[in-house]
C-alpha cells in the first residue's frame, strides 16, 4: 500500500485541496447523502465541509481518513485519480484469494490423484492376495 504521505507529496500542493474536495463532493452526492447529514456524521459544521469540498481549506491525514471511512473507501483512493479504483489493500487480497483459489484446485487434483493410486494399489494387492 502506498503511503498517503507519498501519496500526497505527488499532487502539487495547490491542487490537492481541490482535488480531494472535489472528489469528496461527488462521492457524497452520488451516495445521495446531503452536504448536512455528511457535515453532521463528520462533527463539524457544513461551512466547514462546503470549505473542504470547494478546496478552500487543507485536510488533515485523520480528517482524510474519517471521510473516507464514512466513503466506504479508502484514504489513498480519495488522493489518486479514480476513486473507485481498488485500493492497494483489495488488490492485495484478490492476488492473495487468486493464490488461495490456485492452490485449492491444485489440492483437488493431488486429491484426485492419490485417490487413483489408492485404488490401483487396492487393485494390486487383491491381485496378489489371490495367489497367496
Amino acid at each position: 500500500m502506498t503511503p498517503l504521505y507519498a501519496i500526497m507529496n505527488e499532487i502539487p500542493k495547490e491542487l490537492l485541496p481541490k482535488q480531494v474536495g472535489e472528489k469528496i463532493r461527488a462521492l457524497r452526492e452520488a451516495k445521495k447523502i446531503t452536504q448536512s447529514a455528511f457535515a453532521r456524521q463528520l462533527g463539524i459544521s457544513p461551512a466547514a465541509l462546503y470549505k473542504i469540498e470547494a478546496g478552500q481549506t487543507d485536510i488533515s491525514i485523520s480528517r482524510l481518513a474519517q471521510i473516507a471511512g464514512l466513503l466506504h473507501i479508502t484514504p489513498d483512493q480519495l488522493l489518486t485519480s479514480n476513486a473507485n479504483a481498488p485500493s492497494a489493500l483489495e488488490t492485495a487480497y484478490a492476488a492473495m484469494k487468486k493464490r488461495v483459489d490456485n492452490r485449492e484446485e491444485e489440492i483437488s487434483l493431488l486429491q484426485t490423484k492419490l485417490a487413483r493410486l489408492y485404488e490401483e494399489v487396492e487393485r494390486k494387492q487383491s491381485y496378489f492376495y489371490r495367489f497367496e
